[in-house]
């Protein structure tokens, strides 16, 4: 016997699903409710897919902020979880430049610029990649005034944000990082020299990148 009560509810499970999708491009906060008050569990269900673009990866993206933080809010996890191409809503954020986002984003969590996409990439690692060096060192200013730990934090191949700047040839990101890191790691001289010649896991440290890449702007 056909299952058709089973294919029914997947099919309204579905409608529902891009219902909040469509209320996640469109910032409507009171969607979330009506769709809520359709199925209780419906947040419940998104979360228990380990990779997946939530409400949260949408609206951020669309730079819809009040849906962002109220879908937060509702769903903490959301924060912190993948999509299937290893990017939180944070980092979907920076990729579209959506500032006012990541600003509250960072107001309503500071360990979130900690959190890794794919290959153990941090929100600041990713700043660091960006083209335009001018809006992604405004980005960095504001990940390190929030937390400071987080220049600490190296990717799946042992890249710290220096690496990343020399290898990508982002040069004036890099010299602001090291005016940075010198002027606020006064008291742990142990930590600076370890973000500063610290070698990735090729067994390179940032002055052996740079004279393979010919960069005196790094050296």
């Amino acid at each position: 016997m056909e299952n058709h009560a089973g294919d029914l509810s997947s099919e309204i499970h579905q409608s529902i699903l891009e219902e909040l999708e469509d209320a996640a491009r469109e910032g409507d906060n009171d969607k979330i409710y009506i769709l809520i008050r359709k199925d209780p569990y419906l947040l419940d269900r998104i979360d228990a897919i380990s990779f997946v673009d939530t409400p949260m990866h949408i609206s951020a993206s669309y730079d819809n902020a009040s849906f962002t933080m109220e879908m937060m809010r509702l769903k903490p996890s959301f924060a912190r979880k993948q999509n299937p191409d290893g990017f939180t809503p944070m980092h979907l954020a920076l990729k579209n430049w959506r500032t006012r986002i990541l600003h509250r984003l960072i107001e309503a969590d500071t360990q979130l610029v900690r959190v890794k996409g794919k290959e153990g990439r941090t929100l600041l690692h990713c700043a660091v990649e960006r083209d335009d060096q001018s809006r992604s060192i405004d980005i960095i200013n504001y990940v390190l005034l929030a937390c400071p730990q987080a220049i600490e934090d190296v990717t799946i191949y042992q890249d710290n944000v220096l690496h990343i700047a020399v290898k990508r040839g982002k040069y004036d990101v890099f010299q602001w990082l090291v005016k940075w890191i010198l002027n606020n790691w006064e008291s742990s001289q142990e930590l600076k020299k370890q973000i500063l010649n610290g070698k990735n896991g090729e067994g390179n440290t940032v002055l052996h990148i740079a004279a393979l890449k010919n960069a005196p702007e790094a050296s």
